[in-house]
């Protein structure tokens, strides 16, 4: 999806190691990981997957029922 709000969860590459708060995975430095910006934390990819995909999931029923998908003749 191509569009991108400012409060969405995205997923980022983290630039130092840290450990998940949710499952207490260690993650190590340039892994994929999913970014909150408005909480301003991250969790691991695997714990962090559900939130990303509801949120491509509410933007792709917005652009629905807001008439942005192209309609098929």
């Amino acid at each position: 999806m191509s569009n991108f709000w400012k409060g969405d969860p995205r997923q980022i590459y983290t630039r130092f190691s840290f450990t998940c708060p949710e499952c207490g995975q260690h993650v190590k430095k340039s892994s994929p990981v999913v970014y909150f910006p408005q909480s301003k934390s991250a969790k691991c990819r695997k714990c962090g997957d559900f939130d990303l995909r509801q949120v491509d999931s509410d933007k792709w029923d917005e652009m629905v029922y807001q008439s942005w998908y192209p309609k098929q003749i």
